[in-house]
């Protein structure tokens, strides 16, 4: 665990550390993203990150469904994986990881997306795609 201190507010805030979620590289991954989203307003990215373990009913986890839209044949067994919500904070953006994998981005979050993340339940990528 380590802390860090939020340059607006100038208040610490403790970072615990996931060995097997690569932050790095998840960052660099949404930084470099960011310019081909619409919604980005092109400004010097301020990120926040929430990680939290989350129970899915599949091997697959949230990806239930292939980059082409067809669905995935997963075995059928309870899995918890990390969830990890990148949000960028000027524009708006949250980007979903499931452990080190990109999921899904979503641009404009609605009132189902921010209770769902509240409640630390997100939907799967299939879910997503019709619900935020």
């Amino acid at each position: 665990m380590w802390m860090k201190r939020n340059r607006r507010t100038g208040i610490e805030v403790r970072i615990m550390e996931f060995p097997e979620i690569n932050i790095k590289k998840i960052l660099t991954e949404c930084k470099n993203t960011l310019p081909k989203l619409k919604t980005y307003k092109g400004t010097s990215p301020e990120f926040s990150i929430m990680i939290f373990p989350q129970t899915w009913g599949s091997t697959c986890t949230a990806f239930d469904e292939t980059s082409d839209g067809f669905p995935v044949i997963s075995g059928c067994a309870i899995t918890e994986a990390y969830t990890v919500v990148v949000f960028e904070e000027i524009s708006k953006i949250y980007f979903i990881y499931i452990e080190n994998k990109p999921c899904y981005i979503v641009e404009n979050p609605n009132k189902v997306f921010l209770t769902d993340l509240k409640n630390h339940c997100l939907e799967s990528l299939h879910n997503a795609k019709e619900q935020y």
